[in-house]
């Protein structure tokens, strides 16, 4: 039965992302049970398409700690690397401390006993390249990290993975927003093995609305997946391959069971409305005002009028229509 079991569970997550994810997630999180939820399932099928040629271009934009880094950049390699060891991948973040923690789990995740045991038949880790950032295997397949900023000169692969390209803190940076999305443009994206079927991921939390999906959105046709943590309306969500549908309601949270109101609330105050907005609700907004712009009240208006000729109010509400 035991044996029975194995071969079944090895089966299901050969044959489904999220299934291996779900069998995975021990190997990095062995103090944490998981926590179930339907965009797990949505992201996979997105992955799965990608993994198959099905996208080419997919921007994944999801609140902070909603799991992407772990589904995206970490496990969907190792899962891509048990159907075609021979993949070849490249990724990058906004630092390369943060590529190498991927890269650091990428490499757990091939070496643990669970993935050693269900495909160790089909390759192994190259004895001569298996460095924190860089590793290949016996069957030429590689992953290797860089960050923004680095050279990627003779460097390359069939994907490319983009994981938070422009750190949070620094967002309001026009120069550091400008210099990211320049070394992605004239590095990064020339670093395709085949430039008619090779894939590009970007996964980031957005924060600026010149952010890197900002810029991309403007660009070209990509496949785009934006998840807000609180439903800003009524949607609803059709899975990609399954044709499986999720109706959100208006206020429905996007993972009650890891973030409910209590803790939503709690992250808009420390962050603040424009913060919130972007990184949780992947609806950036303006600063300095979308209608009126904040540098247009820098006049003096020390010097009021004694009459007004006429006084407008204008209230914003915020109240909804609703039909009785």
């Amino acid at each position: 039965m035991a044996v029975r079991i194995h071969l079944l569970d090895r089966a299901l997550a050969e044959r489904s992302l999220a299934d291996f994810v779900r069998q995975a997630w021990p190997v990095l999180e062995p103090q944490t049970s998981f926590v179930d939820n339907w965009h797990v399932d949505l992201l996979a099928e997105y992955l799965e398409a990608v993994a198959d040629g099905e996208i080419l271009r997919l921007i994944i934009n999801v609140p902070p700690r909603s799991g992407k880094s772990l589904l995206a950049t970490i496990l969907f390699p190792c899962w891509v690397w048990l159907r075609t060891p021979a993949e070849r991948f490249m990724f990058t973040s906004y630092s390369a401390a943060l590529s190498s923690k991927h890269s650091i789990d990428r490499r757990a995740v091939l070496q643990s006993a669970w993935y050693r045991r269900n495909w160790g038949h089909l390759f192994k880790l190259a004895d001569d390249l298996n460095q924190k950032g860089e590793f290949a295997n016996t069957r030429r397949g590689h992953m290797i990290a860089t960050s923004v900023g680095a050279s990627a000169t003779g460097r390359g692969g069939n994907f490319l993975l983009a994981d938070d390209l422009i750190n949070p803190q620094q967002a309001d940076s026009e120069l550091e927003r400008e210099t990211a999305i320049r070394w992605f443009d004239e590095t990064f994206s020339t670093r395709l093995d085949d430039k008619r079927t090779g894939r590009m991921i970007v996964i980031e939390q957005r924060t600026h609305m010149a952010d890197l999906t900002g810029h991309l959105l403007e660009q070209e046709a990509w496949e785009h997946v934006s998840l807000p943590a609180i439903a800003d309306r009524k949607t609803t969500i059709v899975f990609p391959r399954s044709r499986r549908t999720v109706v959100r309601e208006e206020s429905d949270l996007l993972w009650p069971k890891r973030e409910g109101h209590a803790e939503l609330e709690a992250a808009k105050l420390r962050l603040g409305r424009f913060a919130f907005e972007a990184q949780y609700q992947q609806t950036p907004v303006s600063r300095e005002g979308n209608l009126i712009k904040r540098e247009w009240m820098d006049a003096d208006y020390r010097d009021i009028p004694s009459r007004f000729d006429s006084i407008v109010l204008s209230i914003d509400t915020a109240f909804k229509t609703l039909a009785r």
